[in-house]
């Protein structure tokens, strides 16, 4: 997720300081003071990204059970291999044992 931020920071920088750029997509360079603002914005959202995250892992042993595990929730009919495999998490699920790789 850094990375994609750290592109789209970079892509947006280019845009407005390289002048064939700027030509194309009709920027100007913004003044210095406008650009600080933007630097903590990035880690607002890695921030909250780790809220969240650190929400989900709380929550998986409370009961509720994750969206990947509730057949309803996966969109698809259950036959065959598929049906077994829902049977698998649905156990897992009433031993209340992680599905989430991140969550072990």
């Amino acid at each position: 997720m850094l990375y994609g931020i750290m592109f789209e920071v970079v892509f947006a920088a280019l845009v407005v300081t390289v002048p064939f750029m700027q030509d194309i997509f009709g920027t100007v360079r913004p003044p210095l003071h406008l650009v600080l603002w933007l630097l903590p914005f990035p880690f607002v959202v890695w921030g909250c990204d780790e809220i969240y995250r650190s929400i989900r892992r709380r929550r998986a042993g409370d009961g509720i059970p994750p969206a990947s595990v509730v057949p309803a929730a996966r969109g698809r009919k259950s036959h065959g291999s598929s049906l077994n495999a829902l049977d698998n998490d649905t156990q897992r699920w009433q031993r209340r044992e992680p599905t989430d790789r991140r969550l072990r």
